[in-house]
């Protein structure tokens, strides 16, 4: 995970000091093209619960990390 500092996300991440990275698995590749693109919403049609930090946990990831700058 690495963010571009020229990305619309990662001002976001950078206020908000945590968030959570879902490790997805091969049969995920779908999802995680759908995140890798730009300028949409990239939540849209996935499903996903809080961690115990508040931040999205995408649903079937096979492990998650929440995390903190």
């Amino acid at each position: 995970f690495c963010p571009a500092l020229t990305s619309t996300t990662w001002p976001r991440l950078r206020a908000a000091g945590a968030f959570t990275v879902s490790i997805l698995g091969a049969d995920q590749e779908t999802v995680c093209r759908a995140f890798a693109r730009t300028g949409v919403d990239r939540f849209e049609g996935v499903g996903w619960t809080p961690s115990p930090g508040g931040h999205p946990v995408l649903d079937g990831a096979l492990v998650w990390l929440d995390c903190t700058l």
